[in-house]
């Protein structure tokens, strides 16, 4: 809970948002580690690399972590897919010249009618649509990104927008886990505790009631006959 809170925390830093979008944040969060293979530290740890460039290329917190949740479903997580998205988001803000003509040969739309970068969930699509191959992603989007993005264009349309779809439609999903989990293993755990403390009292009670013990003659037996 400390790591979540902490990486939550970061994100409203990361990405200028307010107290008040926290619920929002923590949806987020447990839509991504929940729905793809990661964890919320690998998930913070990606979020650390690619989030800064992420927020300077127009991207929000949710479409950031859903482009993490898809590079994770494709076994891209913590550093490998923050660094990987980190230099997509560097290669399509200031495209090298072979990137750009891989994106002119391919009529791949990456900005929109106002020239602002397309949302990276859509740059995806289009790399779909327009059929780019491992060489057309290696002079996108460099060595160091391809293998990731690679991965997630490669997805099926029906996979990809399911995934997509969860942050869409994700509603109060961090209070369901938590509700979840207090009726799971954190309920038990406290019932235990309660359960415990009630032994601790009884046994207390039962001593007390016991005149005829006498702790004091107990500890100078012991004493005696402790060699």
């Amino acid at each position: 809970l400390e790591t979540a809170a902490g990486i939550a925390t970061t994100s409203l830093a990361q990405f200028g948002l307010e107290a008040d979008d926290l619920t929002e944040v923590n949806n987020v969060l447990v839509t991504a580690f929940t729905n793809s293979a990661t964890n919320i530290e690998d998930l913070g740890l990606a979020m650390s690399y690619a989030g800064p460039v992420a927020k300077a290329a127009g991207s929000n917190f949710k479409e950031t972590a859903t482009v993490l949740a898809l590079l994770a479903k494709n076994g891209f997580s913590g550093e490998k897919a923050g660094t990987a998205l980190r230099a997509a988001y560097a290669r399509l803000l200031n495209p090298v010249a072979k990137a750009k003509d891989a994106i002119e040969h391919l009529g791949l739309e990456t900005r929109d009618a106002s020239g602002q970068l397309l949302p990276m969930t859509q740059i995806l699509r289009n790399l779909k649509s327009v059929g780019a191959d491992a060489s057309d992603m290696i002079r996108i989007f460099g060595v160091e990104a391809a293998p990731a993005l690679t991965s997630a264009v490669g997805m099926s349309s029906n996979a990809f927008e399911e995934l997509v779809g969860k942050f869409q439609d994700m509603g109060n999903v961090a209070g369901d886990v938590a509700q979840q989990m207090e009726a799971g293993m954190g309920g038990s755990l406290r019932s235990l505790e309660a359960a415990w403390e009630g032994v601790k009292i009884s046994v207390g009670e039962a001593i007390d009631q016991q005149s005829s013990l006498k702790l004091d003659e107990l500890v100078q037996s012991i004493n005696e006959n402790k060699d």
